[in-house]
């Protein structure tokens, strides 16, 4: 299994279970996670995001089990250095945006810009629409999500980028599945999937070929993720597709 979307680094209202590679890796690996992509929390919050991943290229150095994404925010001047660092010495796997965080519109020339320059150096972007849910921020950080119908905005006027809706709820998804499932460059993380049958219900709405497996661990459970795939009782071909199989495709591994 390869696992779209996880986290390292210290997250400034709670502890995580795991800050550092060796601890995230031991959460993933004894679920059978085989690769993993990660994108450092610090970028949320610096002022200059290039100096945690900075930080996370040499954290992953040696460990190629776990594959770095980019923390890149269009509003600072020298993003196109940055990605050209990422890219040229740090060999990322993908780019990804926060939009709330780093207070941008996608709609703007600065994101559309970098996403597509980022089509143009054949990287993936996810574009996270929450890292926690609303109800449990810190009472002078109210952050609120990154509304979906503003990324498949993106994905329908740039359709040379891949992009994936990190963190998306089930409902926001069920309702935009036909515009989901219309867009070829548009795919969705389950992570946050949560309702009864839910991973089942979204294969009828969207077709396994749209979903990719991610756990946001260390926020979540890694365990609450494989439930969500053992409980769909998927086919084998259909959890290859989801677990596997789409993401390398997106990728290019």
């Amino acid at each position: 299994m390869i696992d779209i979307n996880t986290f390292i680094g210290h997250w400034p209202f709670r502890r995580l279970p795991a800050t550092i590679p060796n601890e995230l890796w031991d959460l993933l690996q004894v679920h059978g996670i085989e690769r993993a992509l990660v994108s450092p929390i610090e970028g949320i919050f610096y002022e200059e995001p290039q100096i945690a991943n900075e930080m996370l290229a040499s954290q992953l150095d040696g460990r190629p089990e776990l594959r770095q994404v980019a923390v890149l925010n269009p509003t600072l001047a020298n993003w196109e250095r940055s990605l050209r660092q990422c890219c040229e010495k740090y060999h990322i796997a993908a780019v990804k945006l926060h939009p709330n965080y780093h207070t941008h519109r996608l709609e703007d020339s600065p994101a559309r810009d970098l996403l597509s320059a980022v089509g143009e150096a054949g990287l993936p972007v996810i574009i996270q629409l929450r890292v926690n849910d609303t109800r449990s921020h810190h009472q002078l950080m109210q952050v609120p999500d990154v509304p979906v119908a503003d990324v498949i905005a993106a994905a329908e006027k740039m359709q040379q980028v891949n992009i994936v809706l990190g963190g998306i709820k089930w409902g926001e998804a069920q309702g935009n599945a036909a515009k989901i499932t219309a867009l070829p460059n548009l795919w969705l993380d389950i992570s946050q999937m949560e309702t009864m049958d839910g991973l089942r219900r979204m294969i009828d709405a969207c077709g396994t070929e749209k979903l990719l497996f991610g756990t946001h661990a260390p926020f979540f459970y890694v365990r609450s993720a494989i439930i969500k795939l053992d409980e769909a009782q998927l086919s084998a071909e259909e959890r290859e597709c989801i677990t596997k199989q789409n993401i390398k495709r997106i990728l290019g591994f």
